[in-house]
């Protein structure tokens, strides 16, 4: 539970008042003083309460259009359970609203009313969610945090981070210049030197049309794309990770590492980098690029901006000018097994960079794809649902005597 102080300073006296949120509970009768509908509890509720929700017997759905205009935590009652909705969710936003729902199941689409006034961000959190539909966040003055959930749709956003994430894109999904993409992450208002993840995601592109499993088109802000699994089931149309700008600064750097894109049948791309410019810096390593044939080539369209090493394919490159190690494996014989991972014998295993800042979990040379790496996707599979840190930023060199400083993010079932 959440604790405001609120301190004034009068002749020379501290007075201190404390300000306790308050627990609002939500069950499908409205009984022992709980609501009977998740709109009546937000309607009740003020900035900082919690909102408590009991899944309904059956699992039966709360029938409700939503619309969250305050800051609240909406969460299961239940650990490791989740509860049911039916219908659209708008978030009405506002300066420095925080927003945070854990264990929901939804069906419908869900989005803002419009932009967040500029200001600090508008913070909303989906954890450990099942969510059938469009989230769309492509709206300036949002903070998105998308992680541990499963997903039958795509979600679009500006500014935040999509960690750990099952999606599964049958029907078209977040369209962009005629991309159907499962993560879309577009130019936000607000520039800044920050870094936007995703990470350790699994995206089934089972969608007709030309689809892709990350669509990167900022020039706000640096992108971290790392360790995600993309399985194009859509023969000759699917593509792993799109980027179309880049940020014009050379304070940092774009990172596309150790993600996997397969196909069974046929990949139209496995990395598309378009028109990239000088004053930036973006850097292709350890990702593993798998299809029977590819249209495009495995990686395709960059420029000396972009440094491409120990990738794994066994598709050839299609690059121009580029700074192209020779380390890249393009005759790989690499094949997966069920979930993703390379298979005995493949040479992607221990296929990476030798640095041992790459090295996997076992401490082992790092394995080219969505499994090698600090951030390999046993860190986030299989999603559970209960309590978890979804995300720990470590450093991967540490001098003698230097500090170590780790960040962590989690949620509280």
């Amino acid at each position: 539970m959440k604790t405001k102080l609120i301190t004034a300073l009068a002749a020379a006296t501290f007075c201190v008042t404390q300000v306790k949120a308050t627990d609002y509970c939500v069950n499908e009768n409205g009984n022992n003083g709980c609501y009977s509908t998740i709109t009546a509890a937000i309607g009740v509720a003020a900035n900082g309460d919690r909102i408590i929700v009991e899944p309904k017997a059956g699992h039966a759905p709360y029938v409700e259009n939503l619309n969250i205009n305050k800051s609240v935590y909406i969460i299961c009652a239940n650990d490791t359970d989740k509860f049911d909705v039916q219908g659209t969710m708008t978030i009405t936003p506002a300066i420095g609203r925080s927003i945070t729902i854990v264990g929901m199941h939804h069906q419908g689409d869900i989005s803002p009313n419009g932009h967040s006034p500029a200001g600090t961000r508008c913070s909303v959190s989906f954890l450990a969610c099942n969510i059938i539909g469009q989230l769309n966040f492509d709206y300036n003055y949002f903070n998105v945090t998308l992680a541990s959930s499963v997903i039958q749709g795509s979600i679009g956003f500006r500014y935040g981070k999509v960690i750990g994430n099952d999606f599964t894109m049958s029907t078209g999904g977040f369209y962009w210049s005629g991309i159907h993409t499962a993560v879309y992450l577009g130019p936000d208002a607000l520039a800044s030197n920050d870094t936007m993840l995703i990470i350790g995601n699994r995206m089934h592109l089972n969608y007709t049309a030309y689809s892709v499993g990350v669509v990167s088109y900022t020039n706000s802000h640096f992108v971290h794309i790392m360790n995600n699994l993309v399985l194009c089931n859509n023969s000759g149309y699917g593509g792993g990770i799109y980027m179309s700008d880049f940020k014009p600064s050379l304070i940092s750097r774009n990172l596309i590492q150790n993600n996997t894109i397969y196909s069974p049948i046929s990949l139209y791309v496995g990395l598309y980098f378009s028109n990239p410019i000088s004053n930036s810096y973006t850097e292709a390593i350890n990702n593993l690029i798998l299809g029977a044939s590819c249209t495009s080539g495995s990686i395709y369209g960059a420029n000396g901006t972009i440094a491409i090493s120990y990738n794994v394919s066994n598709i050839a490159l299609h690059t121009s000018s580029i700074d192209v190690c020779a380390c890249n494996v393009i005759n790989s014989n690499s094949t997966l097994d069920g979930a993703g991972r390379p298979q005995v014998g493949s040479d992607a295993i221990n296929g990476g960079s030798p640095d041992f800042s790459y090295y996997d979990l076992d401490l082992s040379v790092n394995d080219a794809g969505a499994y090698g790496g600090s951030f390999s996707q046993d860190n986030f599979f299989p999603i559970t649902g209960s309590t978890r840190v979804f995300y720990v930023n470590a450093p991967r060199r540490v001098n003698v005597s230097g500090t170590i400083n780790i960040k962590a993010d989690s949620f509280d079932r």
